[in-house]
């Protein structure tokens, strides 16, 4: 359960508990003289005073658990951080509130109105806001896979917004927003191509019920024009998608120039599929079906390397996807990581040297050319006191440095894993693209903006 229905619930309960005890309380107190009536016994009033304070209790304790759930409270959403632009200057976030209760045809408990909240570095305290859409979550409090999803355009000007039912654009400089896909799709995953256009995969359901199938549709689109004017580069049929209430966020793995995108038709079963958006040619790529356990694009997009496993077998291969060259290493990352199916981050170190996967306490720097494993997080774990401890391993926009967590606290590391300074900022910090900045949000709001010092 979320911390915030948490709060809720136990402000509910306090309320309630305080209300019956008054009421029990003003039980216990002597009544004023009366005649009984024939026939009856002083028990029954007895009974009656004593039942009063829990039936109040059970009365109220709905209605005010209703209450707590539309009063307008709001949070960042933690799935994702606060973002630079790629010139640095524009930090952006998803603010979530009035937690209400939800259409249960749609997601099964409740919703949170969204809205993406945006502010220059030099001045965090002047923020521009637009409301877009609601994020749903679970009965249990969980969020789903239905957060909103930002992607800044190159040039800085323009940013997507994408949520469980809407694609939303918006100029930054006016704060002037517009709907992009059409009504009743689902957006799955985004790309720029350029400054002016771009691409996406959209799906829609067969019905308002939600379910495991969808049909699907890749899009190419201008950023000023309707969905009627947007060319579709691929339609399929019938596709198993994984989500039962939203469908998972970068099914499709979109190269960072929005040149081509890795897929597959049906998730976890079908071989992977890479599609040329200048082409629309598709070709399928590597030997196996099964699961996909991760595709990892080199950052100017000249290089894909793609995991996935069956049963049986396993896979890692590196993809040209302009000649279709493909390289083999499976038989290197087996020999890695025996018996284990590391997976992988979804963009390469920003030197484009190594894929980073995320094992954990074994998360590795893996370099294909030539091939080498740094097993970094194993180096944090016999050289500090950790032991026994999870650390989590996570990739930096700056060359050579890695974002490291333990428990609630962050750290920054060097590739060799021999150099380590902690993080001041709370767990939801992110790093500017020169890596010489950080920015957080918290819950009243406020942006800070720091600077990130790299241990000497």
């Amino acid at each position: 359960m979320s911390q915030r229905l948490w709060q809720t619930v136990v402000a509910a309960w306090l309320a309630v508990s305080a209300l019956a005890s008054a009421a029990a309380g003003a039980a216990e107190r002597p009544v004023l003289p009366y005649r009984e009536l024939e026939g009856s016994a002083s028990h029954t009033n007895e009974n009656q005073r004593r039942w009063r304070g829990p039936l109040l209790a059970l009365f109220l304790m709905p209605c005010v658990l209703l209450v707590g759930c539309i009063l307008p409270v709001g949070f960042p959403d933690r799935h994702g951080r606060v973002q630079f632009s790629p010139d640095g200057q524009t930090v952006a976030y998803v603010w979530l509130d009035n937690l209400a209760i939800s259409d249960l045809t749609k997601a099964s408990g409740f919703s949170d109105t969204a809205s993406v909240r945006w502010c220059s570095i030099t001045t965090p305290g002047k923020q521009h806001s637009a409301s877009i859409d609601s994020a749903f979550l679970t009965a249990g409090g969980d969020p789903t896979e239905s957060h909103v999803h930002l992607v800044f355009s190159p040039d800085s000007r323009h940013l997507a917004a994408v949520g469980p039912r809407h694609l939303v654009m918006i100029e930054l400089g006016s704060g002037k927003h517009w709907q992009m896909a059409a009504e009743g799709e689902e957006v799955s995953s985004l790309a720029w191509l350029g400054n002016e256009e771009i691409v996406y995969a959209a799906h829609r359901r067969p019905s308002k019920v939600p379910g495991w199938y969808s049909s699907r549709t890749i899009w190419r689109q201008g950023i000023h024009d309707p969905p009627k004017a947007r060319k579709a580069l691929l339609h399929e049929d019938k596709i198993m998608v994984p989500g039962s209430y939203s469908i998972e966020w970068n099914l499709e793995r979109w190269a960072p120039n929005g040149q081509y995108v890795v897929f597959s038709s049906s998730p976890g079963w079908s071989q992977r599929k890479l599609l040329s958006v200048a082409t629309g040619e598709v070709s399928t790529i590597g030997r196996l079906g099964g699961s996909t356990l991760g595709v990892a694009w080199r950052r100017d997009g000249s290089a894909v390397f793609c995991r996935a496993r069956t049963d049986e077998d396993s896979e890692a291969i590196l993809v040209d996807p302009k000649t279709g060259r493909v390289r083999d290493f499976s038989a290197q990352f087996r020999r890695a990581f025996p018996g284990r199916d590391p997976l992988l981050d979804p963009v390469w170190t920003p030197d484009g040297k190594y894929v980073l996967t995320a094992l954990g306490e074994n998360g590795c720097l893996v370099g294909l050319d030539p091939w080498e494993v740094i097993p970094v997080g194993r180096r944090l774990m016999e050289r500090h006191p950790w032991s026994g401890a999870y650390v989590e391993v996570s990739a930096l926009p700056i060359a050579g440095w890695l974002r490291a967590r333990y428990i609630d606290k962050h750290y920054v590391v060097n590739y060799s894993g021999n150099r380590l300074g902690e993080i001041e900022n709370g767990p939801f910090w992110s790093c500017s693209p020169d890596g010489k900045r950080t920015a957080q949000v918290d819950e009243h709001k406020r942006v800070v903006i720091g600077d990130l010092r790299l241990p000497d």
